[in-house]
């Protein structure tokens, strides 16, 4: 691990990107529920790559709260920083979740459900 102090507070730091790998479900059945995907943050850009489709991208100078998914509107650089990712994950050994041709949508909803009710009695 690294000391991250200086990123949080707000100075430079010496490394040229940050790169988080989470290979599961977070929070599951939340309001803040992310599925598994990879991180990357390059200076002011931050990129993550959901592993059952799809990406978002957000400039952290302009939109710290992440309330503005670019990717759509700026392929090439999602495209970018898609690749710097993958060739960490790569170096890393990561194991990258692949689409589960099996997968029972319905049951998977029906956890989610379950594990909301269990969570928030909704």
């Amino acid at each position: 691990g690294i000391d991250l102090k200086s990123i949080l507070q707000g100075k430079p730091s010496a490394r040229k990107q940050l790169t988080w790998f989470m290979p599961h479900y977070m929070s599951l059945g939340t309001p803040n529920e992310m599925p598994s995907c990879g991180v990357i943050r390059v200076g002011d850009w931050k990129l993550i790559k959901l592993f059952e489709g799809g990406y978002r991208l957000f400039n952290l100078k302009d939109d710290l709260g992440e309330t503005n998914n670019l990717a759509a509107a700026m392929p090439e650089k999602t495209a970018q920083l898609d690749k710097k990712l993958m060739a960490e994950l790569k170096q890393q050994h990561a194991f990258i979740p692949s689409i589960n041709p099996d997968f029972d949508e319905q049951a998977f909803e029906n956890y989610r459900a379950q594990m909301k009710k269990k969570n928030f009695g909704k």
